[in-house]
């Protein structure tokens, strides 16, 4: 059914296939829920997001919900999170990515989410930090996030149309610590939204392994496949 009257006219759509939504969907539908491309990493040790990180910086595990392809539905799903405003397509992606990661015993035992900081310039410019939004859906299934351990000092570019060179480059000592206490000794999932080279979770691991004893985990909504 049709959730309300007014939806005949104008229909809550999923942001995945934009084909109209049914009472009881939020955001995606029952459809592409299904038809997700899962890279079903969690239970992975050496999956090819490891592989890529692996000797880069310490840490124990690290995985992604989906993969990405150009010009594909996820892209279009997270360039709705980013630059269209909707936060909800970003909160309905971390409750999935959360219930696969409880689900795995790598990650089960994680104290808090660290989102990738978002300089406060380009903060007032798009009104929040999409990976804050994916933590709030993971936080509803229960993780801790803690956002002031991480601050990103250097306001840089979009990294979108940029080499992996200039990735690397762009992303060098531009992040910095902020309030870490209770940190320390604790297991902390590095998260971000997209895997691509992974420069900027490098460039945020290689700050928070500074503070005394802590376990680094990684995890994205979505990586790509080479």
């Amino acid at each position: 059914m049709i959730r309300s009257v007014g939806e005949l006219f104008y229909p809550a759509l999923c942001t995945g296939c934009e084909n109209a939504l049914f009472q009881g969907e939020d955001q995606l539908c029952a459809a592409c829920i299904l038809d997700l491309p899962y890279t079903r990493m969690h239970d992975q040790e050496g999956n090819i997001m490891e592989q890529r990180l692996a000797g880069r910086f310490p840490f124990e595990a690290a995985s992604s919900l989906l993969f990405f392809h150009k010009s594909g539905r996820i892209q279009h799903m997270l360039h709705a999170l980013k630059y269209q405003g909707n936060r909800e397509i970003g909160m309905t992606l971390g409750r999935m990515l959360a219930d696969e990661l409880k689900r795995s015993q790598r990650f089960s035992q994680i104290d808090f989410i660290i989102p990738v900081p978002m300089h406060a310039k380009k903060l007032k410019i798009r009104g929040y930090n999409q990976a804050e939004v994916i933590g709030e859906g993971m936080v509803e299934k229960g993780f801790a996030m803690n956002t002031a351990a991480m601050k990103k000092v250097t306001h840089t570019t979009s990294q979108t149309r940029s080499g992996i060179y200039a990735r690397y480059k762009n992303v060098a000592d531009i992040f910095g610590l902020g309030n870490t206490s209770g940190l320390e000794g604790k297991k902390l999932l590095l998260m971000d939204d997209v895997l691509t080279t992974g420069a900027t979770l490098e460039a945020c691991a290689r700050e928070l392994i500074k503070i005394e004893g802590v376990q680094i985990y990684i995890a994205t909504l979505a990586c790509t496949e080479h």
